[in-house]
């Protein structure tokens, strides 16, 4: 015979406040499950963002790089000892140096499209010789690209390419 029933079985109290506990826990979870599952979701947002970005940014470099003609600087170098002191292989040399190479006719022109004039003589790709001018005068031709067909020895029209092409 059992004299005191509040040892065998938990009260009723006991048992409504485990009952609270668990159903606290249960919404703690479901807040948890629910934050975790937007992180998710944010998370695969910023791959997907991350992913689409460097999938433009790749086309960008891929679309300035294989541009036509190519994209980078045209310059003119002359010779330590002056202005027309390079043949064509010395032209060629000082453009390497300057890691360049000697730029192409195409490449002249589209400087003088953009705008270049320059009255002085520089070698190019196309083993020639010329000069881009905007404004005619007796001292320096025409408008356009102007050939220098007169000398052995001129600058060097050298072009180096944009350098995250390379």
């Amino acid at each position: 015979t059992c004299t005191n029933s509040n040892h065998a079985l938990p009260s009723v109290d006991r048992v409504s406040t485990l009952e609270e506990q668990l159903a606290q826990e249960r919404t703690i979870r479901a807040e948890l499950e629910g934050r975790f599952n937007g992180l998710q979701e944010e998370l695969a947002h910023v791959q997907n963002t991350s992913a689409q970005q460097n999938g433009l940014s790749g086309k960008l470099k891929n679309d300035l790089c294989s541009a036509t003609p190519k994209l980078g600087r045209l310059f003119q170098v002359k010779s330590p000892a002056g202005d027309y002191k390079y043949d064509l292989d010395e032209a060629r040399h000082a453009c390497a140096e300057q890691d360049a190479t000697l730029a192409s006719y195409d490449q002249l022109y589209q400087a003088w499209k953009d705008g270049l004039g320059y009255c002085l003589c520089g070698w190019l790709s196309d083993e020639t010789a010329r000069y881009p001018t905007q404004i005619p005068s007796p001292g320096c031709g025409v408008v356009g690209i102007n050939d220098c067909g007169w000398l052995t020895q001129y600058n060097a029209w050298c072009f180096r390419a944009l350098s995250f092409c390379d």
